[in-house]
């Protein structure tokens, strides 16, 4: 008996900075949108109070994180949270998210858990920073494509004060 996989299932969500693409059902991850593009059966459907979120996040209004942030106590997941907390429009180096995480040696390890973070604006991994520059971007290093969108939300940001009512 030769069972195929499941078709993976696919959401896209149009922001300000360019096409998100969530995949999955129970266990998810939201990425970029790549070329050539992320394949799978698209579905309107998939995880509806995620996206709400995201547009939410992208219209300035504050998005209540809890639901996303990982539970456990392994590095990652702590890494995670502690960016979590980065407020809106601030930075914090690598270095500085390893301290806040309980690690203050791993900063290069903040860096690979930033490069794998499953839900990129909601965890706000744009905010992480270098010691000495930009630091890299949704996987890729300072001459990569996707650092000028990380300077474009870096200065949505600055641009949109998040309230409430939203701001735009």
């Amino acid at each position: 008996m030769n069972a195929e996989p499941p078709e993976i299932r696919i959401r896209k969500i149009a922001t300000p900075f360019g096409t998100m693409v969530l995949r999955g059902q129970q266990h998810f991850d939201v990425s970029w949108e790549t070329t050539p593009p992320i394949q799978g059966l698209e579905d309107d459907s998939l995880h509806p109070d995620l996206v709400l979120a995201v547009e939410r996040w992208c219209t300035g209004l504050p998005v209540n994180l809890e639901p996303w942030l990982p539970r456990g106590e392994d590095f990652n997941s702590r890494v995670r949270r502690a960016c979590a907390q980065i407020p809106w429009a601030e930075t914090r180096t690598y270095g500085q998210l390893a301290q806040l995480a309980g690690s203050p040696k791993a900063s290069r390890a903040v860096g690979q858990a930033m490069r794998r973070n499953p839900l990129p604006l909601l965890i706000p991994c744009h905010r992480v920073v270098g010691a000495s520059g930009l630091g890299g971007y949704a996987g890729e290093n300072q001459n990569g494509p996707q650092l000028a969108r990380k300077r474009a939300i870096l200065a949505f940001e600055q641009d949109v004060h998040q309230t409430e009512t939203g701001s735009i």
